[in-house]
């Protein structure tokens, strides 16, 4: 039986240590059509997920082949933070990645995470239009702007 895009209304991608410490994007790309396929159903719809480093006790963006593999794939799809869920803040997690995260505390009142990154301003600028043109694809401006708002309150913009 084939399975649908519309299955799901959350696609995962797990990448393994190997894959990211090789750059190898295989699997990324396919579970990408299928978030692409969605449209602006693909909107925070998206999982990422890191196997691997369970015994290290660093956090994934403090992980360099971590940092490097992020660092790729927002060049090949620059748009991605369109489509990775807001789910225990993992977009802004991976966003600390690509750059450096001075500051990162949950308040235990209401769970909500505070974070200070900074990125460097070419990788914004290539987030930005892509996030932007992405949304203009798929007729879905509104939450393009949504995206890039979240990641300007992260960065201080």
């Amino acid at each position: 039986m084939a399975v649908s895009p519309d299955d799901y209304d959350v696609v995962l991608a797990q990448i393994s240590r190997s894959e990211c410490e090789k750059l190898e994007f295989s699997h990324l790309t396919e579970t990408m059509k299928i978030v692409e396929s969605k449209g602006r159903e693909g909107y925070k719809s998206f999982i990422l997920a890191f196997d691997g480093w369970e015994s290290d006790s660093s956090e994934l963006y403090e992980i360099p082949a971590v940092r490097k593999y992020i660092s790729e794939m927002v060049k090949r799809y620059p748009y991605i933070f369109y489509h990775i869920t807001d789910m225990q803040s993992l977009d802004m997690l991976y966003l600390a990645a690509l750059g450096d995260l001075s500051t990162f505390m949950k308040e235990n009142t209401n769970q909500k995470a505070v974070y200070d990154v900074s990125i460097p301003e070419a990788i914004y600028k290539t987030i930005y239009k892509g996030t932007l043109s992405y949304g203009e694809k798929v007729g879905d401006i509104e939450n393009a702007r949504r995206t890039i708002q979240r990641i300007n309150e992260v960065l201080g913009k």
